[in-house]
C-alpha cells in the first residue's frame, strides 16, 4: 500500500495579495522609522573634535586593527571587551603595560611610549562622548563607591590618620579599585584590595606594587617612600573595614537593575 505525501503549503499561498502588500509595507515602515531614529539621534554630534594627540591615537588604533577584537560603542570584534569607557579604569602606566606586554589573549604590541600616550588620549576622549554599554539604573563607578565608603567610615566610626588618608589617595589616583574589587565582584579575578595586608607582608606587597606583575596586566606604580608607607598603612586600615566596602558594591550592583521601560533603546547617555 503506497502513501502519497501532500506537497508543502507555502505561507505566501495562504495570504491574500493585499495582506502580503500590507506586511511588506509594514516592514519597510519599520526599517524607515529605525533609520530615521538612528540618523536623527544627536548623541555624539555635540562632542568636540578629537585633539591632535587623540587623532594620532586613532591612527594607531586603525594601524594595529584594534577594532578586529575590541568595540567602540558596540561596533567591532567580540574577542576582547568594549573599550568605549575604558579610560574610567585606567592609568598611563597601566596602558603602557597592557599595550606593550600584552595580557591574556591580547598580544604585546611594539609601541613607543608616545604611541601609548596617543592611544590613552584617544580612548580618554572617546570615553567623554557617551556610554558604550547599556547601564540600567543609577549606579556609581568603582571609584565613586570607594570614595563613598571612605566618607562613611572615616569621620566617626573609623577615622583615618593623615598617613592613611595619603594612602587612600594613592589607591584612588592609581585606580587600584577598578581591578581589586571585593571578591567575587572582580571580573578580572584580581585579589581583594581590602585583604591585601592580610595576605602579604609589607615588604612583599610593596615589591608587587613597585615592580608590578606584567604577565597579569598589573603595572608598576611609581611611589616615593612616604607614599609606599602610607599605602600599606591604609591597606591595614582597610583590612578591618572591608566588609562595608563589599556591602556597598553589592548595593551598587542592585541599583543597576531596572524595568523594561528604563532601557534607553535608541541612545546611551
Amino acid at each position: 500500500m503506497s502513501s502519497t505525501r501532500a506537497p508543502p503549503v507555502r505561507l505566501s499561498s495562504l495570504m491574500e495579495p493585499s495582506s502580503r502588500k500590507l506586511m511588506v509595507m509594514s516592514l519597510i515602515g519599520i526599517f524607515a522609522g529605525q533609520t530615521w531614529l538612528v540618523y536623527s539621534d544627536p548623541a555624539g554630534r555635540v562632542a568636540p573634535p578629537l585633539s591632535e594627540l587623540a587623532l594620532e591615537g586613532r591612527k594607531v588604533w586603525h594601524d594595529y586593527n584594534c577594532q578586529s577584537c575590541h568595540q567602540l560603542f558596540g561596533f567591532g570584534g567580540f574577542l576582547g571587551p568594549d573599550l568605549t569607557n575604558l579610560a574610567e579604569e585606567m592609568t598611563p602606566a597601566r596602558y603602557e603595560v597592557i599595550l606593550t606586554e600584552g595580557r591574556g589573549l591580547m598580544p604585546s604590541l611594539d609601541l613607543k611610549a608616545e604611541e601609548c600616550d596617543a592611544i590613552a588620549a584617544f580612548l580618554t576622549e572617546i570615553d567623554a562622548t557617551g556610554v558604550g554599554q547599556l547601564r540600567i539604573g543609577d549606579s556609581l563607578s568603582d571609584r565613586e563607591v570607594m570614595a563613598a565608603w571612605l566618607a562613611e567610615c572615616a569621620p566617626e566610626s573609623a577615622p583615618l590618620t593623615a598617613e592613611q588618608h595619603l594612602g587612600a589617595e594613592v589607591v584612588l589616583e592609581s585606580a587600584c579599585i577598578s581591578c581589586h574589587l571585593p571578591n567575587p565582584a572582580s571580573a578580572l579575578g584580581a585579589p581583594d584590595l581590602t585583604l591585601a595586608a592580610t595576605r602579604f607582608s609589607e615588604e612583599e606587597l610593596l615589591r608587587i606594587v613597585t615592580e608590578g606583575i606584567p604577565a597579569k596586566g598589573m603595572p608598576a606604580i611609581s611611589l616615593d617612600d612616604q607614599q609606599r608607607t602610607a599605602l600599606y598603612s591604609f591597606l591595614e586600615w582597610a583590612a578591618s573595614h572591608g566588609d562595608r566596602l563589599a556591602s556597598r558594591f553589592a548595593s551598587n550592583q542592585a541599583r543597576q537593575t531596572g524595568g523594561f521601560a528604563s532601557i534607553p533603546w535608541f541612545e546611551y547617555e
